[in-house]
């Protein structure tokens, strides 16, 4: 079973041109990348996501202000704060993920493993919940 996790992404600093950071696929990312979506003018107190993959990865970075990700998995629940853009956090399919973006601007992309797929999409809490039990 995968489970949610942070990893520290590369960070090439220069004094004079600033800061690159690094997430490289299958080692910072550990999958092939096939979309990229942004997420950002999110009223504060506003949850997002709310929602699991039955098949599809993500990977979490903020680029501005922070997110905090509450994760639900078959092993438990963990809840993640994303403050720095060279933080980043996987979260393997059958994870129910719920957002929240704080901060004027913030800002958080997300890699995923496959293009969009409404199929792939657990909304019901109570599915999510009865897929849990037969999985443990």
């Amino acid at each position: 079973m995968k489970i949610p996790y942070c990893v520290e992404l590369q960070e090439i600093r220069d004094p004079l041109k600033g800061i690159l950071g690094v997430a490289d696929c299958l080692k910072h990312v550990p999958f092939e990348i096939r979309r990229i979506f942004y997420i950002h003018g999110v009223p504060e107190g506003m949850e997002r996501s709310n929602h699991a993959h039955r098949k599809q990865e993500q990977f979490m970075i903020v680029m501005a202000g922070s997110v905090e990700a509450y994760v639900e998995y078959a092993g438990g629940s963990q809840r993640f704060t994303l403050d720095r853009p060279n933080l980043g956090l996987y979260i393997p399919a059958l994870t129910w993920l719920r957002i929240r973006l704080s901060g004027l601007n913030a800002v958080c992309v997300v890699l995923t493993s496959d293009l969009y797929d409404e199929a792939d999409y657990i909304r019901d809490r109570a599915e999510f919940d009865r897929l849990m039990v037969s999985a443990k």
